[in-house]
């Protein structure tokens, strides 16, 4: 898994390729609205897709070292 987070600027950066990119502007963990800072690449998986989460799941999987989300909506593949 890789991530891609500016936590040092507030999701700003990161904010820019979410659009960019054209993923989800809001997280995509289960039943949360918060806007998206941070995104996740899952390209060890048979299916390589992308999810996009807010600062207070980033920082929850940080502090746990591992994600435990259920996510809505993963039908977004890595970009080329």
């Amino acid at each position: 898994m890789k991530v891609i987070a500016d936590p040092e600027t507030g999701g700003l950066q990161t904010s820019c390729l979410i659009l960019n990119w054209g993923l989800s502007e809001i997280c995509q963990v289960h039943d949360c609205n918060e806007k998206s800072c941070v995104i996740l690449s899952m390209d060890h998986l048979a299916e390589p897709f992308v999810v996009t989460i807010c600062k207070k799941h980033y920082e929850e999987g940080k502090a746990k070292g591992k994600i435990e989300w259920q996510f809505d909506d993963v039908r977004q593949r890595v970009p080329r």
